[in-house]
């Protein structure tokens, strides 16, 4: 799990809205996801690049996608190689103060908190800062001998006829 400088720069800026933000764990993404429900699963990779968050009014901001990969731990559809999926991605502004409409200010807190959750449960404590946890979950998932398996809730949401996919990581289970 490699994280652009250019990223990691912008958590200082993006530090106060992770530090505030409650951890959602719920109690989009392409490709192959298992059915609605709770899945025990391996966290695999965690990737984080540069990117842009967008306002309804169009308005641009420069920021950062974060997306989390896992591997189903049992799989009745592909029992001699569990199949992976990618979650929903975060897609969070690098400054949350430059944020100015409201429905978008919303959906950056409502997405720090999920990702806050993501990141609480697979290091299975509390966290406020943002660029700490993610190096220890760096340090985890790139050690060989170690591993994050968490329950993951997958969400299916139909609105305007379209259906929209978010995970939640609702309990670490690794020992």
């Amino acid at each position: 799990m490699a994280i652009d400088t250019s990223v990691k720069s912008m958590f200082s800026q993006f530090q106060a809205q992770y530090e505030t933000a409650q951890a959602d764990n719920g109690m989009g993404s392409l490709g192959w996801w298992p059915d609605a429900g709770e899945h025990q699963v391996f966290v695999t990779n965690l990737s984080i690049e540069p990117s842009v968050f967008k306002q309804r009014d169009g308005m641009e901001i420069e920021g950062f996608t974060a997306q989390f990969e896992y591997q189903l731990l049992e799989d009745a559809g592909s029992p001699e190689e569990p199949r992976k999926f990618q979650g929903a991605p975060f897609t969070l502004p690098g400054d949350p103060s430059r944020i100015t409409d409201d429905k978008s200010k919303m959906r950056c807190e409502i997405e720090t908190r999920r990702l806050k959750g993501h990141i609480e449960t697979c290091l299975n404590k509390s966290t406020n800062d943002l660029g700490a946890a993610l190096q220890d979950l760096e340090n985890i998932l790139s050690d060989p001998e170690r591993s994050v398996v968490v329950s993951c809730k997958c969400q299916y949401d139909t609105r305007n006829g379209r259906t929209y996919r978010k995970d939640f990581l609702t309990k670490n289970l690794s020992s």
